[in-house]
């Protein structure tokens, strides 16, 4: 009696992989917000984003770019212009001046979804990196990588975010931190940040990592609480 056809060889018949040690690579990696000065060579920031472009992607279109930025002017351009959006994204929400009413009116009629989903600990979050001017939204890392997005592509968001968790998980098995850094969606306002990033004409900034080595006190490889696992069963 002939052997049935098979996609592939039975698990058994592979190499095995070692899933106590991705398991342990995924449980253990969190985002590092404090780092060491020393510069990440080319070859393992290349390597890293070789990795993170074995994502999947929706009908395998990989409507990615990559940018490193590593120009510590640049580094600060980024910064301020960050900082410049969350104030003015707190002005609108949260002051009663008639200019910022209006502004808040226009808001609501240009992204009616926004003033619903937004979570009140983001107002605390932009709050803190205002207020205290020597915080570093960018955490001083010594490189950022930046995922930007095709959006002609139907499914650009979930492939570049799944991309840059790729990123993320070969940084840590490399001993280096990262942390997305979400306030970062500001730099998508500026059109001269946007031409001093390459970004091309059609995508936009999907993510941008923070990238280096952990500081030495850093607890880099403990993971953060979890939720309470939740699933619903349809059987």
């Amino acid at each position: 009696m002939a052997e049935p056809l098979r996609a592939s060889p039975p698990v058994e018949e592979k190499q095995p992989y070692p899933v106590e040690e991705i398991e342990r690579l995924i449980r253990s990696r969190r985002s590092v917000r404090l780092y060491e000065k020393t510069p990440v060579p080319d070859d393992v920031l290349r390597h890293l984003v070789d990795l993170a472009r074995w994502a999947p992607s929706g009908m395998n279109a990989q409507p990615w770019k990559f940018v490193i930025v590593r120009n510590r002017g640049l580094l600060d351009e980024i910064r301020a212009v960050t900082l410049k959006g969350m104030d003015l994204t707190l002005n609108v929400f949260t002051r009663p001046e008639l200019k910022w009413k209006l502004l808040k009116g226009l808001f609501r009629l240009l992204q009616p979804g926004l003033f619903k989903t937004m979570d009140p600990r983001i107002f605390q979050g932009m709050r803190s990196l205002t207020e205290n001017k020597t915080t570093d939204t960018y955490h001083k890392a010594p490189a950022l990588i930046l995922v930007l997005g095709d959006t002609r592509s139907q499914t650009y968001m979930e492939d570049c975010s799944a991309a840059t968790q790729n990123l993320a998980l070969a940084a840590h098995a490399v001993g280096l931190g990262t942390c997305w850094i979400g306030f970062a969606k500001f730099l998508n306002y500026s059109r001269k940040m946007k031409k001093k990033l390459h970004v091309p004409k059609g995508w936009t900034i999907v993510s941008v990592s923070t990238v280096g080595y952990p500081w030495e006190g850093t607890l880099y490889d403990q993971p953060s609480d979890r939720k309470e696992l939740e699933i619903e069963w349809l059987d």
